[in-house]
């Protein structure tokens, strides 16, 4: 869970913390990219 995850999720999102969680969603992408490349790489 990212940092205001649990603030984001009872109420109206503000620019700010989509922001946040658009970022978040990239970077575990991003993290999940990286390890099949090393699981497919050796």
């Amino acid at each position: 869970m990212c940092p205001g995850e649990d603030e984001l999720s009872g109420g109206v999102r503000s620019d700010a913390g989509l922001l946040e969680e658009l970022w978040c969603e990239l970077a575990r992408d991003r993290f999940d990219f990286t390890g099949e490349l090393a699981l497919l790489g050796g």
